[in-house]
């Protein structure tokens, strides 16, 4: 879809709500129709937190993507240019020193008819800008309403903690009915496990202990994740990354979620089920914001 037909998807200052695309430092409004991406979703996407103008938790970014294209046997990824080429968008957007949401794609690139992937194709890297999306201070303060999703995850290892460009499980969760309300969806695989949220990880505390699922065969190992556990062993906060059960819930003190753009939510509601912020939770927000990460500052 070209910039023309999307005139009246604009905020009222005029920046596009689908964002300002780049590619090779040229500003890009298509996508050719061959691109593997359409077709099968064949590629990764990163989404990150550029604060000040400095895209935050790059690294971390950058390896979860270097590990998507060993996955997904993607030769060649253009991962290097990533760093000029989100400063580049960056700038000509608009934001240079500001805050805004940078969104990485890269697909396979185009290819035949067909899901087997040509050796001719050749990865094609897109970076997309936007503006950043604000969260009332209260679901940092007081932490927010979350659901158990009807859906489920589907097991695949090799498709485990990576960020693939087919979100359907998510979409699906995401559409599902839910309480008044809800911010979040909490999500389980086909065995019952429960793993994430529909765009989160998930943590429960018990006593002055921090447990969050195993992202081994669903889900994703998102960037604010690893960040918190580097937390808490700076903190000395004992966690363990193991298989969790639903009703585990009815037995945590404190439960809350994390990604890359909102830093740390706490939760306060499931059904009838209730927490409030506890003594870990607020610990480990002021860790994070002494780690760089403002939104969970009180």
């Amino acid at each position: 879809m070209g910039r023309n037909a999307c005139q009246s998807q604009r905020h009222d200052n005029g920046f596009d709500l689908t964002g300002r695309w780049f590619q090779n430092d040229l500003e890009v409004d298509t996508v050719p129709i061959g691109d593997r991406a359409l077709h099968y979703g064949d590629g990764l996407f990163e989404t990150i937190a550029v604060r000040s103008g400095r895209p935050r938790l790059l690294d971390l970014h950058l390896d979860r993507l270097e590990l998507g294209c060993h996955r997904l046997n993607i030769d060649k990824p253009p991962i290097a240019t990533v760093p000029d080429g989100l400063q580049f968008a960056i700038k000509t957007a608009g934001f240079d020193g500001a805050d805004c949401t940078a969104k990485i794609i890269l697909s396979r690139g185009e290819g035949r008819r067909g899901y087997a992937p040509s050796e001719m194709t050749q990865p094609v890297l897109r970076i997309g800008i936007f503006e950043r999306t604000s969260y009332p201070v209260q679901y940092y303060r007081d932490g927010i309403i979350v659901s158990l999703s009807k859906g489920r995850l589907a097991r695949q290892p090799q498709l485990a903690g990576i960020k693939t460009l087919n979100r359907l499980e998510q979409v699906l969760a995401a559409a599902e009915h839910a309480e008044p309300g809800c911010t979040e969806r909490l999500m389980m695989d086909t065995e019952g496990n429960l793993i994430c949220g529909t765009m989160s990880n998930v943590f429960l505390v018990f006593g002055s202990s921090v447990l969050t699922p195993a992202i081994t065969h669903a889900g994703i190992c998102g960037v604010m994740r690893h960040h918190l556990l580097r937390t808490a062993d700076r903190l000395r906060i004992d966690y363990e990354a193991a298989r969790i059960q639903p009703d585990m819930l009815q037995q945590a003190d404190e439960v809350f979620v994390t990604n890359s753009q909102i830093g740390l939510w706490p939760v306060r509601a499931c059904g009838k089920l209730r927490w409030r912020p506890g003594p870990v939770t607020r610990r480990l927000m002021a860790g994070l914001e002494q780690a760089g990460i403002g939104e969970c500052r009180l």
